[in-house]
């Protein structure tokens, strides 16, 4: 019976999980698409990079932390040491505001050079306005860990939810207050100038609801995205390096085990040995993936098993097969699309396509060796 009532009850905490997960992909969906129309082309660009720089130090903050508290918290109360549980909660929300407090702070006041060094200095009162949050998130994480470790899911599903609704709420009346304010700066040119503003408006808007992108995977499944991916989950070292070339590794928030036996990640995209691991091709990490809400998760085909948890999660999932050069290329094309970077993959397939017809115009006419290829 015990063992019975524990099945229960973590199904019943999966469950509550996964549809506070769904209600949370729901209410993103609402708010990013008017969101990218309220900000426009550069106001996104802005929030977009004030958003990724915000991930970093949320990531730095948070790491392993409240699954760490959970497990302490659990494994207590199972040898019935409550006190310890008590100290345990007390020692890890103290470790959490500390953390957040230094996240917030090096955000706020190193705005300007962070943004500086990304090159993007426009995006430095983006980032001061998330600093904050960094804060407040951390402590959310402490107590998210402190009741799962109790066994009780609602809580962290619950604070989902209610932080996705006041995110669409608080965020779209900002941003359009902040809109409707620029534009009564920029106004009193007559009556013309309100009716070019609308015109723009207008186009604006046809432009965002044809922003959904459908594409047909290596797996011939089809796939849709609300508009560019701007978080990925990267499940294999070749789908990896495809962001990197593609410029997008900042928008990698979680990737394939042991990053740091990679060269090419330190050398080329450091940022990626800080990001959270989701398993490997023989031991992939369903929870893992999800818990970082990417917009988009990037799967071999050896993977495709787990594709169809992940989607019931409201979570997208493009299934790749770069076994072979055309098929290389195939997939560049792909998570270009699905970035947004179409016009860089096709820049970098080309340089490739180029690169083939060069050698073989310096073979051309010499005997092809016998090379013999082996692995384990």
């Amino acid at each position: 019976m015990a063992d019975q009532a524990k099945k229960s009850t973590f199904f019943g905490g999966v469950a509550t999980l996964a549809t506070g997960v769904v209600i949370v992909k729901l209410i993103g969906a609402l708010y990013k698409i008017p969101l990218a129309n309220i900000l426009g082309e550069e106001g996104n660009s802005y929030f977009t990079t004030a958003y990724n720089i915000y991930n970093v130090f949320l990531t730095i903050s948070t790491a392993g932390l409240p699954v760490a508290l959970s497990k302490a918290v659990s494994e207590a109360n199972a040898l019935g040491r409550y006190n310890q549980v008590d100290r345990v909660f007390k020692v890890a929300l103290g470790t959490f505001l500390a953390l957040g407090t230094l996240s917030t702070l090096i955000m706020f006041f190193g705005a300007e050079l962070i943004t500086a060094v990304i090159g993007s200095t426009g995006a430095s009162a983006s980032v001061r306005a998330l600093a904050f949050s960094a804060l407040f998130v951390c402590c959310m994480a402490a107590f998210r860990g402190y009741f799962q470790g109790h066994g009780n899911m609602a809580p962290t599903s619950k604070s989902q939810i209610v932080e996705a609704a006041i995110k669409l709420l608080l965020g779209l009346a900002l941003a359009a207050l902040l809109a409707v304010s620029a534009t009564g700066c920029s106004g009193g040119n007559g009556s013309g100038s309100s009716t070019g503003s609308q015109s723009e408006s207008q186009s604006g808007s046809q432009s965002q609801q044809s922003s959904t992108i459908v594409l047909t995977d290596q797996a011939g499944r089809e796939v849709t995205l609300d508009g560019p991916a701007q978080t990925l989950v990267s499940c294999y070292y070749i789908t990896t390096y495809a962001t990197i070339a593609l410029g997008v590794d900042d928008r990698v928030v979680g990737l394939e085990n042991k990053p740091e036996s990679r060269p090419i990640y330190q050398m080329a995209a450091p940022e990626l040995l800080e990001q959270a691991s989701v398993g490997s091709l023989k031991e992939f990490n369903v929870e893992a993936a999800a818990a970082l809400e990417p917009d988009l998760v990037i799967m071999p085909l050896k993977l495709q098993d787990y594709a169809g948890a992940l989607e019931e999660l409201g979570i997208p999932v493009l299934m790749v097969n770069p076994e072979s050069h055309d098929l290389l290329v195939e997939m560049l094309t792909l998570i270009g699309q699905a970035c947004g970077v179409e016009d860089r993959a096709k820049e970098l397939t080309d340089y490739y396509e180029k690169q083939i017809a060069h050698m073989e115009e310096l073979t051309e006419g010499c005997e092809e060796p016998v090379v013999y290829m082996g692995a384990n």
